[in-house]
């Protein structure tokens, strides 16, 4: 999940029918938050800062299913909030044709009212909606409220580099 540098928008990407943060997978050798700094600039062109010593990358839930999509390793996601760097980004017109920023707050309290995430999609207010665009990830709403309400942890991460070989440790649950 990406926010704007004063965190008051979130930048979510329209795809498969509805919206949602930019996702994908780890490739081999890859950090987790080397992935995440990956997809975002991928899918759209965005430079998110996990250095921010005020805004920690921010690990915000996620799920585990024990089936494996590649048939050789059990599918794991995470959920990371991070703060852009700007408000800058662009489509990459592949995977992604829209994308805008949303008010964090009017998305929430938009939603709030209007939860049928039973089905795992809500439908947003007319107001917030654009071009028949009104569904809406109700997995995403519950870790936004989760960062609201102050339940993610804060991450470090630490770079190592031995000759050509580089490290990186992601540590959950820092103070």
């Amino acid at each position: 999940i990406v926010l704007s540098p004063d965190g008051e928008q979130v930048l979510l990407a329209w795809e498969r029918g509805y919206w949602h943060g930019p996702a994908g997978a780890v490739n081999p050798g890859e950090s987790i938050l080397n992935a995440l700094v990956r997809e975002a600039k991928e899918e759209l062109n965005v430079d998110v800062d996990l250095y921010n010593p005020e805004h920690p990358p921010l690990y915000i839930g996620g799920y585990h299913k024990s089936r494996a999509r590649q048939g050789y390793i059990n599918d794991n996601f995470m959920v990371w909030l991070v703060r852009a760097s700007s408000m800058n980004f662009q489509v990459d017109e592949k995977e992604i044709h829209h994308a805008r920023w949303f008010n964090l707050q009017q998305l929430l309290d938009g939603c709030q009212a209007r939860d049928d995430s039973s089905h795992g999609l809500c439908t947003l207010p007319p107001e917030l909606a654009s071009n028949g665009r009104e569904k809406i990830d109700g997995k995403l709403l519950r870790w936004l409220r989760a960062y609201q309400e102050g339940r993610g942890l804060r991450c470090s991460i630490d770079t190592r580099t031995d000759g050509p070989v580089s490290k990186t440790t992601v540590t959950i649950g820092v103070q």
